[in-house]
Order: C-alpha cells, then structure tokens, then sequence
C-alpha cells in the first residue's frame, strides 16, 4: 500500500516524497532491491536503466514491474508463471534457476538483473 507523507508546513517550499510499503505476509514491510533492465528490454517500455522496488520475492519484482511498465510481466515470463528459456534473472550474482526460481526471496539492498540470453553463430 502506498502512503503519502503529510507535507512538512516548516518550511516554506519544502516536497514530502512519496513512499510505498508493499507488506509481506505477517504485516512485515518487502524489502528495497535494486533492479537492473538490459537495454532491449528498456527501449520496449521506456524504463530506466536502474529501478528500485519494494519487492519480497523475483515473483513480485516481475509484478511490479508489469504495474509501472504494462506488458513487461507478459515478456519475462510464461503463463504458467516460470520465467521464460531466454530471460535470465541473477539475485547478488546467482542464477535464480538453481536458487528458488521466482520464489526466490529478496532482503534488502539485493540488486537483481535480468540479463535476456544471447545466441549468435
């Protein structure tokens, strides 16, 4: 869910920023990650390079990403809810395929990549 700060009547002109808290089950809020977009995909939905979400798992980070850039959830992964054979997507360097897949749990300050395979002869 996301708050809003009540603004601070201080100081004249200062901005309040806007939060978000997605909360874990158990009312525990999801940890900050850092996401890495390759190019390919960025160009697509007009992202940025580096996005910082509130993510629990790489299941929610693919969530959140399809919330802020529609369709984008639909390209990394199968309808069956597994990530599809040309994404790649590493949690502090590891491959989420030998780890828990999407159910991979994230802590804060993780940085996830999601790096598109590459073929060529």
């Amino acid at each position: 869910m996301a708050s809003i700060s009540q603004p601070d009547n201080s100081q004249p002109g200062s901005v309040q920023a806007v939060t978000s808290s997605v909360n874990q089950p158990g009312g525990r809020p999801s940890p900050q990650v850092i996401v890495r977009i390759p190019a390919q995909i960025r160009r697509l939905y007009g992202a940025n390079a580096r996005e910082t979400l509130d993510a629990a798992s790489v299941a929610d980070v693919v969530a959140q990403l399809d919330a802020r850039y529609p369709g984008m959830g639909e390209r990394l992964m199968e309808p069956g809810g597994q990530l599809r054979r040309w994404v790649n997507v590493f949690v502090q360097g590891d491959d989420v395929r030998s780890l828990q897949g999407v159910d991979t749990p994230l802590q804060r300050g993780d940085e996830v990549w999601i790096v598109p395979s590459v073929a060529g002869g």
